[in-house]
């Protein structure tokens, strides 16, 4: 309907009687529009003469409750599809905006199955004439068309689309964005379905791999071939289930993507990419695969909406509880030199108690020292969103480092004392670089 129209305007001529009633959809998808006696030729001479040469009828009563109908006279037109100046009757201000006007109208009657305006044809013509259409019954219509409707009724025939035409275009891009997102939904549809498949095929993988690695184990240099060779098919089966899993997972991904493609902003595909990488950055760390990792953690940061910004702060929290309560704590972390994790110093000195303290995810060893007693050497490990507080497994209450000289000094269950000279912690600790190390000198 607006590229008819809007081809009529290129001609130089306009409707001014556009409503649904003048339209008319034929058998194969074409559109008529119809009714073509109050169109104006823009070349001709201002005046109420119609395209027939007909000079318009006597003023309709203004006091019948007919708006939907076509007015003639000095005001033409259907009220209730009529531009504001219309409606005032001001003839010399008719054009092809005056026509969007009307096609805003119908449009927002297709939107909302009700004229924008209503009452007899006098309310109808005052309430045009002010340029308020009546609010929408509900949001049901896309906001894009609300907004494309509001702009086509705008109250000053300059700040509406220049023609049928450009209000075409407008609908077009809406209508080609839709089918992109319908598209990109599809698309999205396919990944999520796909994902318990990939759940099973990584389950699957992780098996075969517990599976070889438990036959390599096994093997002595002894064994006989055939023993051999069956555990090298177990090795070949787990590489053979991990690229099948890779490549499914590589698929949902490609549908996802596909579906930004086709709609940049769908909000749920980025949503199920930012979740499915961050599995994948856990499942990597837990496998001690840093590469992996790396390059998900990546891919999360990207499709982020916001809900794992904590995860990818990648910290944790340290409280470390002293006795004595004013005793220095010097943190160290681990860092890779030489092939070799090596304690670099992490942040000044600083006096316990330590609660709450937040650092990235690493290895770390904790030197606390007090006037007259042999240093404590506390290892740790910080992983993401976790606290450690070194206390014992079933244990509520943290951990409380004691540092003293000669004696065992316990305040409580839960403390962790080094006798006389030992400098290190009496209880298991956790798996870090420094776990085996009992000198109690700082480390260099």
């Amino acid at each position: 309907m607006c590229e008819a129209v809007g081809f009529a305007h290129s001609q130089g001529v306009i409707h001014r009687d556009l409503k649904p009633d003048n339209v008319m959809v034929g058998a194969y998808g074409q559109v008529y529009v119809i009714d073509w006696g109050l169109a104006r030729a823009l070349r001709e001479p201002a005046g109420e003469v119609g395209l027939d040469g007909r000079r318009s009828a006597a003023p309709h009563d203004l006091d019948v409750p007919s708006s939907a109908r076509t007015v003639m006279g000095a005001i033409a037109g259907t009220p209730v599809y009529m531009a504001p100046e219309q409606a005032r009757g001001d003839v010399h201000q008719h054009g092809p905006r005056t026509d969007v006007w009307a096609l805003g109208a119908t449009l927002y009657a297709a939107l909302y199955g009700r004229t924008p305006f209503v009452g007899t044809t006098r309310e109808v013509l005052d309430a045009v004439r002010a340029g308020v259409p009546i609010a929408p019954p509900s949001p049901v219509a896309p906001e894009e068309l609300r907004l494309i409707w509001e702009r086509a009724m705008r109250h000053e025939p300059e700040a509406r689309y220049a023609d049928g035409a450009a209000l075409a275009a407008a609908l077009t891009d809406w209508l080609e964005g839709a089918r992109g997102r319908a598209r990109a939904r599809e698309l999205l549809e396919e990944a999520q379905s796909m994902t318990l498949n990939l759940a099973r095929s990584r389950q699957q993988a992780l098996q075969a791999q517990q599976r070889a690695r438990a036959a390599m184990r096994s093997l002595r240099p002894t064994d006989p071939l055939f023993v051999k060779e069956d555990a090298w098919s177990s090795e070949d089966e787990a590489e053979a289930r991990e690229a099948e899993a890779e490549e499914l997972f590589r698929e949902v991904v490609g549908r996802a993507r596909a579906a930004l493609m086709h709609a940049p902003g769908l909000s749920e595909a980025r949503a199920f990419l930012a979740d499915l990488h961050r599995r994948r950055v856990e499942d990597a760390e837990a496998r001690g695969d840093a590469r992996a990792a790396k390059e998900h953690m990546a891919s999360l940061a990207e499709h982020d909406d916001g809900r794992h910004r904590e995860f990818l702060a990648a910290v944790g929290e340290l409280t470390l509880l002293t006795e004595p309560p004013e005793a220095e704590v010097q943190l160290f972390v681990a860092k890779l030199q030489a092939r070799r994790l090596c304690p670099t110093p992490h942040g000044e000195p600083q006096r316990g108690p330590i609660q709450g303290h937040r650092l990235p995810i690493g290895s770390y060893l904790a030197v606390v020292k007090a006037p007259g007693c042999d240093p404590l050497r506390v290892p740790f490990v910080i992983q993401r969103g976790e606290r450690w507080d070194g206390a014992p497994p079933g244990a509520s209450a943290p951990a409380r480092c004691c540092v003293c000289r000669g004696r065992v000094k316990c305040a409580a269950v839960n403390v962790w004392c080094p006798r006389a000279g030992a400098g290190s912690a009496a209880i298991p600790t956790p798996p870090t670089p420094w776990a085996a190390s009992a000198s109690g000198s700082t480390p260099s």
